[in-house]
């Protein structure tokens, strides 16, 4: 009997045999080579290449599409918010806080792929049919405030464009009543 650590998730595997090759790991199920060895004792590691965990290419697929999109937001927002006036500030705030959503992936990638790789190899233990999933709780109420907050930024503002609104409609009434005759009494 020979044990073996698997290079991936540290788990000691015991096997029969050890002929050099691609196994897979009862635990974390990803693949390892074993390598043989060659001409004057030397290690060759055959070039075949490992799969990787359809959860992780998830992962990494979401932080690179949303990645850009963050940084846009986040710095046109901010330029928005150093250079405007008041309304370019309401919306450079919400397109920084969008901005920051899109950034949540990479914000939590690490913590993100340690919950993968643990549910990984939790479900290669686990009998029955049901998966186990684990929530990152943190970025679930990042994510939460977050959109909260552009919720409230986006009715704030148009709130504050409607006042804004009316008070011009009223100022320019004002101004046409004051000019069209309506209160031209009160000036003598």
């Amino acid at each position: 009997m020979a044990k073996i650590t698997c290079p991936h998730c540290k788990e000691v595997i015991e096997l029969a045999k050890t002929p050099p090759g691609r196994y897979q790991c009862p635990f974390c199920k990803k693949i390892f080579n074993i390598a043989h060895k060659g001409k004057s004792d030397e290690i060759v590691i055959p070039s075949k290449k490992v799969k990787q965990n359809p959860d992780l290419k998830e992962l990494d697929f979401n932080v690179k599409v949303t990645t850009p999109f963050g940084i846009g937001f986040v710095s046109w927002g901010g330029y928005l918010a150093i250079t405007g006036d008041e309304l370019d500030l309401a919306i450079g705030v919400i397109l920084v806080l969008f901005g920051l959503l899109c950034l949540t992936p990479l914000m939590f990638y690490n913590q993100d792929k340690r919950n993968k790789e643990l549910e990984s190899k939790l479900n290669s233990m686990n009998d029955s049919d049901e998966k186990i999933r684990i929530e990152n709780t943190t970025k679930s109420t990042v994510r939460k405030v977050l959109v909260t907050s552009i919720g409230i930024g986006m009715i704030i503002t148009i709130i504050g464009m409607i006042i804004v609104g009316i008070a011009t409609l009223i100022f320019v009434f004002f101004l046409l009543s004051l000019f069209s005759g309506g209160g031209g009494a009160a000036f003598g």
